[in-house]
């Protein structure tokens, strides 16, 4: 009786410190949505890092873009639309979006013109119990997905090559990255010859494979930047420019994104977001990608090109920043440089802007973190659509025949997808070069 007594008045001090926390309407902070249940949270605190929307340099270069549209249901789940932590994402040579379904072990197809789900592939059934990560979808529409738990790759064939919108696939046997072994797998990206580039987490290493699985012997990427420091730290994101013969690849813990050569995998002694100094390969200044240690958040991530503009998530933000290749200022020069360099006149950098909002209820908080991993708080109920919580991926399509570009965003803890449209991204920027 006793026992039963001391779980019963614990049980009461549980709820009226619940009830103590839930924050009024009053309270609530601006741009959050309206919590879909009478469910008790506790209140927003902004956590131990700063906000990088309280920085007056970096909030100069925002873009008024707003979300065109929002997929899936902003909840955890199995339904037919329940995404539960998206973090890869690309676009086919159809214009359709291709996302993983991490927990629920599948992928799903969307039309992001009318917000409709095509299709999904794979399942719990079919997929080991790893943690899909990143995919990317070959000229012949073979889709390639990254498992980071299993350090494998699978591979899913479309059953009818000649459908204009295929949506039953078959689970090759094959093992696309030939066997390989790989301590953190996760960006992956393929080229119109079908080459298959790879990014290592723990390894610091991006590998190139030809379609065969076979590894390309003149690839020739460094692992160290030097004596002791590697290149790479826990990268993700990577991105293919085969005009310019160059891939990039964000390193997320030194906050910078990279430039290698992509037939050789040489260093092109370039970066974005941060300064160079080529004697040693040193990284410095002040990041135009935020983040921290501290705890242990990183950023940028995700990487995409369309129309000579690189996409780059910033993860620790919520932001979605924007360069423009083709100027050559925008490389070896931190936040501090180009804003210097957009006094006279915005533009002349290369730095473009960002759009995107730090959301309110986030990973960084780690009680909320605690939480939100077991799905007992749902960061979408506070975060309106565009303040992306941990945004993981970014993916682009241009359609020639409408003149409209869609930039498609994973808001992982969210559990949705955000599309945004290029046009408004050039009008909020007063583009001339669209």
């Amino acid at each position: 009786m006793l026992r039963v007594g001391l779980v019963s008045r614990f049980a009461s001090l549980l709820a009226s410190l619940a009830a103590a926390l839930l924050p009024s309407d009053a309270a609530r902070v601006p741009g959050q949505a309206t919590p879909s249940g009478p469910r008790a949270y506790p209140p927003f605190q902004p956590g131990p890092v700063k906000s990088p929307e309280l920085d007056p340099q970096r909030e100069r270069y925002r873009l008024a873009v707003e979300p065109y549209r929002v997929l899936g249901s902003g909840k955890p789940g199995n339904g037919p639309e329940d995404i539960v932590d998206p973090d890869g994402l690309a676009f086919d040579r159809r214009g359709r979006l291709w996302a993983t379904d991490a927990q629920n072990r599948r992928l799903q197809i969307w039309d992001v013109k009318t917000g409709t789900q095509r299709a999904r592939v794979g399942s719990a059934e079919t997929l080991p119990q790893g943690e899909l990560v990143d995919l990317a979808v070959a000229p012949d529409g073979t889709v390639l997905v990254t498992d980071e738990k299993l350090g494998r790759a699978y591979a899913f064939a479309p059953k009818d090559k000649a459908a204009l919108d295929p949506t039953e696939y078959t689970l090759l046997p094959r093992d696309p990255l030939g066997g390989d072994a790989y301590k953190k797998l996760g960006g992956i990206a393929i080229d119109a010859e079908s080459n298959i580039y790879t990014v290592d987490a723990e390894l610091n290493e991006v590998r190139k494979y030809r379609s065969t699985g076979q590894r390309e012997p003149a690839w020739q990427f460094p692992i160290q930047r030097a004596a002791r420091e590697p290149f790479l730290k826990n990268a993700e994101g990577i991105a293919l420019d085969e005009g310019r013969q160059t891939l990039y690849v964000a390193s997320e813990f030194d906050y910078v994104v990279h430039l290698f050569d992509l037939k050789t995998g040489h260093f092109l002694n370039k970066t974005i977001g941060a300064r160079l100094d080529p004697k040693d390969n040193a990284i410095s200044g002040k990041r135009v990608f935020s983040g921290s240690w501290a705890i242990f958040s990183g950023s940028p991530e995700g990487l995409s090109l369309m129309r000579d503009y690189l996409f780059a998530v910033d993860e620790f933000a919520g932001h979605v920043h924007v360069f423009d290749i083709t100027n050559p200022a925008v490389f070896n020069r931190d936040l501090d440089d180009l804003a210097e360099l957009d006094r006279a006149g915005r533009g002349r950098s290369g730095y473009v802007g960002f759009f995107g909002h730090t959301p309110v209820i986030s990973l960084e908080n780690q009680a909320y973190k605690k939480l939100i991993r077991k799905h007992e708080l749902n960061p979408a109920e506070y975060n309106s659509p565009g303040y992306l919580c941990s945004p993981d991926s970014v993916a682009t399509y241009y359609d020639g025949k409408e003149n409209e570009g869609y930039i498609a965003v994973a808001d992982q803890c969210n559990y949705r997808i955000v599309v945004y449209r290029w046009s408004q991204v050039v009008q909020a920027a007063g583009l001339t070069r669209s």
